[in-house]
């Protein structure tokens, strides 16, 4: 029998969102600012993976303007390449030269399918500083 795990790459995001949310302050509205921008309602799509975005992106069901709005509901391939598309707006937006992030990467062999390609798809996405 298999435990089934958050995969890697999202726990590890699920850690940055919580130290974001622990400096507080000018650090925490500024990501949220930035995350909002570059993640609008689809960022809903990551709160499942990654608890602690929630913390920053306050989701915008809560958000009295945007209270009829809510992430597609999408199944399959289409719900795959959301996912990855808001993974690589998640990246994209946290990590910039001044700040970059780094990803040690370790046991390879024992990562799963959906961080293999995710992995893909960042290390492959020229927007990504």
């Amino acid at each position: 029998q298999q435990v089934q795990q958050v995969p890697v790459v999202f726990s590890a995001l699920n850690h940055f969102c919580a130290e974001v949310c622990r400096r507080g302050g000018s650090v925490l509205d500024n990501m949220r600012d930035r995350l909002r921008e570059a993640l609008g309602i689809d960022g809903n799509v990551l709160v499942g993976l990654i608890p602690n975005l929630s913390n920053i992106i306050e989701e915008y069901q809560g958000a009295a303007d945007t209270s009829t709005l809510t992430a597609p509901e999408l199944t399959g391939q289409a719900a795959f390449m959301l996912l990855l598309f808001c993974s690589r707006q998640l990246i994209r937006t946290i990590s910039c030269p001044e700040h970059p992030a780094v990803l040690l990467l370790d046991d390879m062999q024992w990562a799963d399918e959906l961080s293999l390609q995710l992995l893909e798809a960042v290390t492959t996405d020229d927007e990504i500083k």
